[in-house]
C-alpha cells in the first residue's frame, strides 16, 4: 500500500474513535444544599470507558457560578451512578451516589473528609434533556 492509502485507512479507523471519545451527555435538574431551596444544576458526562465517566457539575451557589469536576461510574440511564468531584481550587471533595428510576436520577451528595469520613450535604435530581438548568448557563 502506498502512503496515501495508509493515511486513508488510519483516518477511517481512528475517526469514529476520536468522535466517540469527545461525545458528551448532558443531564439537567436541580440540587438542594442542606434544607435550603432547590437550585438549577447541569451535569456533563464524557465517556472514558464502559460505565466510566469524566463529569462536570455546573451550578450557582449563593449567586456565584461554580464548576466541580471529577469522575463517575455507573449508568446514565438505568441503575446506580456514583462519583467524586473537587471544587475549582481543589480544596474540597464531594461525592454523590444514587440511582435512576422512571428516567430520573435521584441521589445524595456528601462532603468527603480524608479517606473514610463523609457528611451529607444535600440531594440532587437529574434528567436527560430537561430544561430545568437553563439558569446555570
Amino acid at each position: 500500500m502506498n502512503k496515501t492509502a495508509w493515511i486513508l485507512v488510519l483516518f477511517l479507523v481512528l475517526s469514529p474513535l476520536a468522535a466517540m471519545a469527545e461525545e458528551s451527555t448532558e443531564l439537567q435538574g436541580d440540587y438542594r444544599w442542606g434544607s435550603g431551596s432547590t437550585q438549577p444544576l447541569r451535569a456533563e458526562f464524557i465517556a472514558t470507558g464502559e460505565g466510566a465517566w469524566k463529569v462536570a457539575f455546573y451550578f450557582k451557589h449563593r449567586g456565584r457560578p461554580h464548576t466541580y469536576r471529577g469522575t463517575a461510574k455507573g449508568s446514565l440511564t438505568d441503575g446506580e451512578l456514583s462519583g467524586t468531584v473537587k471544587t475549582e481550587d481543589q480544596s474540597r471533595t464531594f461525592s454523590f451516589e444514587g440511582s435512576h428510576k422512571g428516567g430520573t436520577f435521584r441521589g445524595t451528595h456528601y462532603e468527603v473528609f480524608g479517606s473514610s469520613r463523609k457528611s451529607k450535604t444535600g440531594t440532587l435530581s437529574l434528567k436527560t434533556g430537561s430544561s430545568a438548568a437553563a439558569a446555570v448557563r
